[in-house]
């Protein structure tokens, strides 16, 4: 039996499928498996959630499984063997991805990528688009199909593609019978899936999803046959919907276009396999405690909005009651300010400022917790750092979910331009050894405070200093300057050359743990003498302790 829960935002889908599993692991705690499957971020917000429903029965329950499709992956690898071949994390592949570019460029095959492979960052991007390739179940070979039947056509799209599949076929070759990743995982799931044990009779439940890719398809074409019953949620507009009926004509453009194109898939997939389908249209539900907001979604996208009317305040029904229209609009608006404000600034900074006002204002005047507000930015470029500042400002305990790339921390920055300074061609350059210092990690350990670190990088940038020669030279810095071309160095005052002094000894702190990394790293024979060599270095920077302040 395949069930279809549908309904606008809010209206209660994920609720009415916690409630009916609670029901089922109530009535009956043991016997078949009820499986949970969701979107990866999901799965953590809903297990607390059931398990708080049953905790207020005084119950707990062991046989309801809450997976992604990743994690129900592993589950049922380790059930029916294959769970154990080691994985491959998302920087193992970049790393991977890294190694068969370099190959690919020393043999110069590639011609579309010849340029942008030594590029940082373009590891990580191949990684997306072979996840990608895998998601939808595209192989090498139909890349470089496809590359020669564009090849009249467009010879640079030609080329891409065709570098596309040389490095998407080395990547498989190296992953064959050594690991696997993601992708890797979800294929095998499909040939261990008719064995499982769990899955035999289990009921299936899936809430979350707007559409499944080709993979994710398949899968369910391997559940549906094997589950006792199938409940899917989908997020649409149920108003015009006929029961167990596909909908025809959606435009590609309506903002449901996808959870249409899901509901009009599992029908089919429900008469093909002969399974019986109920529909639940639902509608209301509690997530919109203002219905000025409950407005706003239905009439989201809509080309003919409809004013929004909203009751009175209290306030204003215990003043004067006359029928004074311009009275009666005005608290309309004063209702409506309740519950949205729109607040335009002059710049970002005030505008962040303004929330930090409201939200102080809401925890010290209205009684809320700062757990109760959250704060949604849709350019993270814009407004990520200095939200963070501000909220810091104001004294206001905040936790971001924006994904910081590894690169951005200053122990990976620390290292990077550690490395260069030792290994690359530019050496001693300004702009390698003052990405080590500004990481803030020579602090301790030299103390090179901010603002002497200041001093010593406009003394650098006055007197073009760069190169190991310079940094490492047992001589002092006597650089001073000079107005003059009759001037000599006996001539310069005593403030110069105490700015000097202090500048030799500060440069002789921040050289000293750089040339020994830059000596060791010289005399290294193999990997594990380099890696050796950085984490000594590492240490006599007292890294370790100065992360766990941090």
């Amino acid at each position: 039996m395949l069930e279809i829960i549908s309904g606008r935002a809010g209206s209660g889908k994920t609720a009415y499928c916690l409630e009916q599993i609670k029901n089922k692991l109530l009535a009956q705690p043991v016997g078949d498996a009820i499986i949970l499957l969701l979107p990866e971020h999901m799965t953590y917000k809903a297990e607390r959630e059931l398990a708080a429903m049953l905790a207020k029965e005084g119950r707990g329950f062991c046989r309801c499984y809450v997976y992604g499709f990743r994690r129900f992956a592993y589950q049922i690898l380790q059930e029916t063997g294959g769970g154990l071949e080691p994985g491959l994390t998302d920087l193992g592949r970049q790393l991977l991805l890294r190694q068969l570019l370099d190959r690919r460029l020393k043999d110069k095959s590639l011609s579309a990528f010849a340029r942008a492979a030594g590029q940082r960052g373009f590891a990580a991007e191949l990684g997306d688009i072979i996840n990608e390739l895998k998601s939808y179940c595209i192989s090498p070979e139909l890349l470089q199909e496809i590359g020669s039947q564009v090849a009249e056509k467009d010879k640079r799209l030609s080329g891409k593609l065709q570098d596309m599949a040389l490095i998407y076929q080395d990547f498989n070759e190296a992953m064959a019978g050594s690991y696997n990743d993601g992708k890797d995982i979800l294929c095998k799931l499909l040939e261990k899936l008719p064995k499982s044990k769990i899955v035999q009779g289990a009921e299936l439940w899936l809430d979350g999803f707007l559409f499944f890719n080709p993979l994710e398809k398949q899968l369910l074409q391997v559940l549906f046959g094997l589950c006792s019953q199938v409940h899917v949620s989908l997020t649409l507009d149920n108003s015009t919907l006929s029961d167990c009926q596909p909908w025809q004509n959606v435009p590609r453009e309506d903002i449901f276009y996808r959870s249409q194109s899901t509901r009009n898939y599992l029908l089919e997939l429900a008469g093909e396999m002969n399974m019986e389908v109920r529909e639940r249209f639902m509608a209301g539900g509690a997530r919109f405690v203002s219905p000025l907001l409950r407005d706003m979604e239905r009439q989201w996208l809509s080309h003919r909005p409809v004013p929004v009317k909203i009751a009175k305040s209290r306030q204003s029904d215990k003043g004067n009651k006359t029928n004074n229209t311009n009275h009666g609009n005005s608290d309309q608006k004063d209702a409506i300010s309740t519950q949205l404000r729109i607040t335009e600034a002059a710049t970002i900074r005030l505008e962040l400022e303004a929330m930090a006002d409201d939200i102080v204002r809401l925890v010290r005047d209205e009684g809320y917790k700062w757990r109760d507000i959250g704060i949604l930015i849709r350019d993270e470029d814009s407004y990520g750092s200095m939200a963070g500042m501000v909220l810091q400002e104001y004294g206001i305990p905040f936790f971001s979910a924006t994904r910081r790339k590894c690169t951005h921390h200053p122990l990976a920055e620390l290292i990077r331009s550690a490395l260069a300074i030792c290994t690359s061609r530019s050496s001693w350059s300004y702009e390698n050894v003052f990405g080590c210092l500004k990481t803030g990690f020579f602090k301790e350990p030299c103390g090179l405070l901010p603002d002497a670190m200041d001093e010593l990088e406009n003394y650098v940038l006055e007197f073009g200093i760069k190169g190991k020669k310079v940094w490492a030279q047992p001589e002092d810095w006597q650089f001073v300057s000079r107005y003059s071309i009759d001037e000599e160095d006996g001539d310069a005052d005593a403030s110069q050359l105490q700015r000097a002094e202090l500048a030799d000894r500060r440069r002789r702190q921040v050289a000293e743990p750089l040339l020994r990394l830059q000596e060791t790293l010289q005399a290294a024979e193999t990997a594990a003498d380099m890696a050796e060599a950085v984490y000594v270095f590492l240490t006599e920077l007292q890294v370790p302790q100065q992360l766990e302040q941090w």
